[in-house]
């Protein structure tokens, strides 16, 4: 297990588990430094998950459970256990008894999983009700908030960003070439806005070099599609070279993409959910209500895009500073009432 302090007590001191090491790899390393920041001594486990391992998902499990029981026997029992995904489900609520630590944290980001997932049938709300209410689910916007309340656990339920970790200051508008590059980012999954984004194309096409780069996705009139799985470096290239990173969805709780783009200094335009106004703050006129119908959700996005497009530098640096600063804020009110700050 790395620490990031040679030196803990049982207040401040912070355990995560990340049981997705690959694709969770990005998000752990900014919760460290947010937790690091608020001045917490932190350690962590990052296990791999079962499509970047020889032994597969039993494996992974295993795994798991032994970097939960290795924390009991450390006896670090004051310690705040902050899990970074769910294996199980709801179960997950439970299985962080095997830490032996009074203070838990599960971390939910689909309470409704678009994909079908173990864990969050009937059986497994009845076992997190009886053995998990002493664990806190936390989540990173008020629509999985209001979600994880339907599902009507007995465990409390708190509301954090998405960390995040400025990381530059992002290109000039327009960088390199004549006209502004669009990109959108990431896999492609049946909560995408196609529809808007084809409408976005007959809008702004001829302004604008619209992109997308992820696996997965179907043509998209007016869009150059590049369907690759991307690695960490290129993503963050693809990123950082984009004048605008469109993140366009019909349902969506919070989008990594976004974070990656305001750690950068890039300006997003999104869809309008909680986790993007507390990077973008209330009332931006960046984002984009999903419930719109078509015309005007695209005439929206069109209107978003050439704002964002018309930003000077200083306005895109003061956006990620804005939103580094909101969730270093939040973060700390999060950890008052678990008795882990320093």
């Amino acid at each position: 297990m790395r620490k990031t302090s040679a030196s803990r007590t049982a207040r401040d001191h912070v355990v995560i588990v990340n049981p997705l090491g690959r694709a969770l790899q990005h998000y752990t390393d900014a919760l460290v430094a947010t937790l690091v920041d608020l001045g917490m001594n932190v350690s962590r486990a990052d296990i791999a998950e079962p499509c970047a391992r020889d032994g597969g998902p039993l494996s992974w499990l295993a795994d798991h459970v032994r970097a939960l029981l290795q924390i009991r026997s450390s006896g670090d029992h004051g310690a705040l256990l902050i899990v970074t995904w769910p294996v199980l489900g709801w179960l997950d609520l439970a299985l962080a008894r095997l830490a032996g630590v009074r203070r838990s944290v599960v971390v939910v980001h689909d309470p409704r999983p678009l994909e079908r997932s173990a864990g969050y049938g009937r059986v497994a709300r009845c076992v997190a009700r009886g053995l998990g209410t002493n664990t806190t689910v936390l989540v990173h916007g008020e629509e999985a908030q209001a979600d994880v309340a339907a599902a009507h656990l007995r465990s409390s339920i708190a509301l954090a960003p998405h960390p995040m970790r400025l990381r530059g200051d992002g290109p000039a508008p327009s960088a390199g070439s004549g006209q502004p590059v669009v990109r959108v980012l990431g896999r492609y999954k049946g909560d995408r806005d196609v529809e808007a984004m084809a409408a976005i194309a007959a809008a702004i096409g001829h302004e604008t070099q619209l992109e997308v780069h992820g696996a997965g996705w179907p043509p998209v009139s007016g869009w150059t599609i590049n369907d690759a799985f991307l690695p960490e470096d290129e993503f963050d290239e693809l990123i950082a070279t984009a004048t605008v990173v469109l993140v366009p969805y019909r349902r969506v709780y919070q989008s990594g993409v976004a974070v990656r783009a305001t750690e950068l200094g890039v300006p997003f335009v999104g869809t309008d959910v909680s986790a993007h106004r507390m990077l973008h703050g209330d009332d931006s006129s960046l984002l984009v209500d999903p419930s719109l119908p078509l015309p005007g959700r695209a005439a929206a996005y069109r209107d978003a895009i050439r704002r964002t497009v018309a930003m000077d530098a200083e306005e895109r640096r003061g956006l990620a500073r804005a939103a580094e600063a909101r969730t270093s804020a939040a973060w700390q009110r999060f950890l008052v009432p678990l008795g882990a700050t320093s």
